[in-house]
């Protein structure tokens, strides 16, 4: 007896129009169940487990020896049988459900619209990004990064919310502009992170090489020509400030992990 011919006799079962021999096989298959209990199996145990019990129900469809079954029970069975005609009927459902809720994303989520990319990180490991300039953002989990496609005029510009590690290709000519929130950081070619926090509103800079100025924006356009350079600091290697936006407050410190500084970064980082 397959699996088809089984659903169809679980019906007939609930309907009450099995006759004796049928009603011996939903027992028969009833009297099985309880020798598997434990249900923290994983994928491979489950399935072979499924295998053995539909053998075991085929094995015993031709049984010729009638057991006989209390009453009490045999009312128990009758609503295990319906709980496994529901089972059987909605496992495409289960499945398509178990995708949805344990499909893990393993790339970022990318929307391009008129030469701008939206990059979002939903995975839940750091996803790395090229830019157009060969500048190389490492996005961390729960972050978004905008930028254009290919940067022209006179600057590079990104917008992040959250967190970020930036290797920046040096370019005098061009500067580099992160803009995070309130604040704007801005650098040559260099290395740093840039971290917002969305629940305090505070924004924090921490330079690894290299020199970033870093200053408030005053509006909410993002333009270089509407912010005001003279509210921000200078950073250095192994140096950090956080921004914290409801009060206009900077506090400036010392990386906590902080890097030797090689004489070769310096000689990258001069003009």
């Amino acid at each position: 007896m397959n699996k088809s011919e089984f659903r169809q006799l679980l019906r007939k079962y609930l309907d009450g129009e099995c006759n004796d021999e049928e009603i011996q096989k939903i027992d028969h298959w009833y009297s099985l169940l309880g020798e598997h209990t434990e249900l923290d199996l994983t994928e491979t145990e489950k399935e072979k487990l499924k295998n053995r019990l539909w053998q075991k129900i085929e094995a015993g469809s031709g049984a010729s020896e009638v057991q006989v079954i209390p009453l009490l029970r045999r009312f128990k069975t009758r609503w295990i049988a319906a709980a496994a005609l529901l089972l059987i009927g909605g496992f495409s459902y289960w499945a398509l459900l178990k995708e949805n809720l344990f499909y893990e994303r393993t790339t970022l989520t990318v929307v391009s619209q008129n030469g701008i990319s939206e990059q979002i990180n939903e995975t839940r490991s750091t996803q790395k990004i090229q830019l157009s300039d060969g500048s190389v953002v490492e996005l961390s989990p729960e972050s978004s990064i905008r930028f254009t496609e290919k940067f022209e005029g006179d600057k590079r510009e990104v917008f992040l919310s959250g967190n970020a590690f930036f290797k920046v290709a040096r370019n005098p000519e061009k500067p580099f502009y992160v803009y995070c929130g309130k604040i704007v950081t801005q650098v040559l070619g260099t290395s740093f992170w840039v971290r917002g926090n969305k629940s305090s509103k505070a924004v924090e800079v921490e330079v690894r090489t290299g020199k970033v100025s870093v200053f408030e924006q005053k509006n909410d356009k993002n333009r270089k020509e509407n912010v005001k350079v003279s509210a921000g600091v200078i950073l250095t290697p192994n140096q950090k400030v956080v921004y914290f936006s409801d009060n206009d407050h900077w506090v400036t410190g010392l990386s906590a992990n902080p890097l030797p500084i090689v004489d070769e970064v310096r000689k990258q980082e001069r003009p």
